[in-house]
């Protein structure tokens, strides 16, 4: 682990930016630390004893199991992780399908697959694979387009609480309490 201060040099109006060589992207983990005042009544929350994550990440480490319990008073929760863009989209384009000729089905990727009642392997379910899988089956239904649920990284403990009925923890489960906006939660089990 290593820490590295941002000096003025690394500066372009206000946004900083940084290059560090000799790293395996797949192998780093990183976040900041930032200084400042801590007075919520004026909007600054600063605490260096934190290291906060990148808002602008592609992938994420730190609670890679869903539903795990968080460590609350951890440094370092939530760990934005580097991410090759090398994709070749080779000829995809899009389908240009009139609006009004949209069958949608609105799915949530985990709940869709993720039991086994959707017919899917253990390691297809809960996942964007598993899905994909799922295509010849909504087509039967006459389905043509997936508007898919959230599918951006959430915690699913915040708004959490205990069934009135049962007392067992309610988390959740659909997603609309983002963490990253440019992350996917889909595969993490």
């Amino acid at each position: 682990m290593v820490e590295i201060p941002f000096y003025d040099e690394f500066r372009i109006g206000n946004v900083y930016a940084m290059t560090v060589f000799g790293l395996e992207p797949e192998n780093v983990e990183y976040g900041y630390r930032f200084e400042g005042p801590f007075e919520p009544v004026t909007g600054h929350r600063f605490d260096s004893t934190k290291i906060i994550m990148d808002p602008y990440a592609k992938a994420i480490g730190g609670r890679d199991v869903w539903g795990a319990p968080p460590h609350w008073d951890g440094v370092y929760q939530h760990r934005a992780r580097p991410v090759m863009n090398d994709f070749d989209w080779e000829q995809d384009r899009p389908l240009e399908k009139p609006i009004e000729d949209l069958i949608i089905y609105e799915a949530h990727v985990r709940g869709f697959t993720k039991d086994e009642s959707s017919g899917l392997s253990a390691g297809m379910r809960g996942t964007f694979a598993g899905v994909l899988e799922k295509i010849p089956y909504l087509k039967s239904l006459g389905v043509n387009c997936i508007e898919l649920m959230p599918i951006y990284e959430f915690d699913e403990y915040e708004h959490s609480k205990p069934s009135p009925l049962t007392g067992e923890l309610l988390m959740n489960y659909w997603g609309y309490s983002t963490c990253l906006l440019y992350t996917s939660d889909a595969a993490d089990e």
